[in-house]
Formats: structure tokens, sequence, C-alpha cells
């Protein structure tokens, strides 16, 4: 139902702007006296606007569910989605900026030059309508491109702080965690926050575990996080706040989201 009428919205705004290209083209000579060219202002704005809505469709349509909403990554999978993305941000989104921008100077030196020139009745308010039309759009989109830099922010932040972490012991057990495919992979953070990279390398209590109780605490024979038994020579980490224990590995990645103990939610204290 939801495609649907998303489907219907783009027909609606494609046959609106359709109409509103061909009244200015057979209103071409009306704006003949204008000392700026208003007319070829309004025709390019309506095939900006209808080439930026294109390339959104063409790639939320090919884009799988899992890639989240397509203007907010800024990082995809498929070539054709990346250069369509790139071509939204980075051409068509400022150039239609700048084209409003100076379609207002334009509208403006013209009320204030020559006011008799301006086009009157319905082109008049289709042009005013237009404008305001125009800054919401870019508004819109300027908010919206806001948040896709800031999840981009915080994505390159957790690669950072997970290629701190990522040693070999790391990587056999869990792969190569630092490479983030988009937004929705953004590590979630929860109620008590988490350690940062540095606080987490500075913990005391790394050992190589020894099932002969040479750990203080180490009554437990599997890992709580992975729930794999604990191995002769494996890196384990010991909380010195409750002196529970984990693989390395298993708890370093956990303690980035949360300051807590998994098991006993004891508060685990960064030097």
């Amino acid at each position: 139902m939801a495609a649907q009428e998303g489907y219907q919205a783009d027909i609606i705004l494609f046959m609106s702007l359709l109409w509103l290209a061909l009244d200015v083209w057979a209103s071409w000579d009306a704006f003949s006296g204008c000392p700026k060219p208003i007319h070829k202002w309004l025709f390019a704005s309506y095939l900006m606007m209808g080439a930026m809505r294109v390339a959104c469709v063409v790639s939320s349509r090919a884009a799988t569910p899992q890639a989240g909403y397509f203007l907010l990554n800024l990082r995809h999978g498929s070539s054709k989605q990346q250069a369509i993305m790139n071509f939204t941000w980075l051409v068509i989104t400022p150039l239609f900026t700048l084209w409003t921008i100076l379609g207002t100077v334009w509208i403006v030196q013209v009320m204030y030059e020559a006011p008799d020139k301006m086009p009157t009745g319905m082109h008049f308010w289709i042009l005013i309508v237009w404008q305001f039309m125009s800054y919401c759009w870019f508004g819109m989109y300027g908010c919206v491109g806001l948040v896709a830099w800031h999840f981009e922010l915080r994505l390159r932040s957790a690669e950072t702080d997970l290629r701190a972490l990522e040693d070999g012991d790391l990587v056999a057990r869990w792969g190569r965690v630092s490479n983030l495919d988009d937004y929705r992979a953004l590590p979630a953070k929860m109620a008590a926050g988490g350690l940062s990279s540095g606080e987490i390398r500075n913990l005391p209590g790394v050992r190589t575990y020894c099932s002969k109780g040479t750990i203080a605490g180490a009554g437990n024979d599997d890992c709580p996080i992975c729930l794999e038994g604990l191995q002769e020579g494996e890196s384990v980490r010991e909380l010195s706040t409750c002196q529970h224990v984990f693989h390395r590995s298993c708890v370093d990645l956990w303690l980035l989201r949360s300051s807590e103990c998994p098991l006993c939610k004891t508060k685990v204290r960064g030097d």
C-alpha cells in the first residue's frame, strides 16, 4: 500500500512538472520583454526538480530493504547507486540551490527596476509559489544532508575505535569488524554509554587463560558473551570491578557499547 501511494505521488509530481514546463513553453514570447530571463529560469528549475526526483526514485526502487533510506546512506554497495547518490548530493542539489538563489535575485531586480515587465496573473502566482516550494525543497534536503553526514562521521569514528582494537585475536574470532557497510551497521550505544578504545586498551586484567586457576575469579569455563569455552592460552580479560572473565576480543567490543559488565552490570572504570 505504501509503495503504491509512493508511485501515485511521483506520477502526480511528474505530471505537474510537465504541465508547468509546457505552460512556460507556450507563454515563451510573453516573457520576452522581461529584463531577466525568468522564463528560462523557471523551465530549467522544472527540469532540475524532475531529474532529481527521477534519480531518487530509480535508486530507491533498486535498493534492497537492508540498504536503509537512500539519501541518508553515503555508502552504497552498488557502483550504480553510489554514482546516483553522488550525482544527487554533489551535482543536482547544490546546482538547484544556487539556481533558486539566482532566481530570487533576478525576480527582486525585475520587481524594483521594471515592475511593469513582471509576469502577471497566473504566471506571477506560479512564480511566487514555485520560489517558496524551491526553498522548502532544498531546506528539507539540506536537513537530510546534515543527518547523512552526521551518520557518516559516526561511522568513521566507530571504524576508528574498532580498528584500534582490531588485533589478530579479534580478527580470528570476529573477522574485520571495522569495515562497516552503512549507517545501519553503527554499533548501538547502551544506556550506560561505552568506553573509548584508549580507555579499553588501558584497562587492567588482560591475562592468558589457564584452567588451573591462575586467574582470580576465573570460575566460569565459558565466555558469557560468545558462549564458547575458554581455552588454554587464549587472551582473556578479567574486569577488576567484579572479577568476571571473558575473551578479551569479546568484552572489548562490548565495552565500546556499554561501560557495564555484561553479567552483573557493575560499572567498569576506565583509566
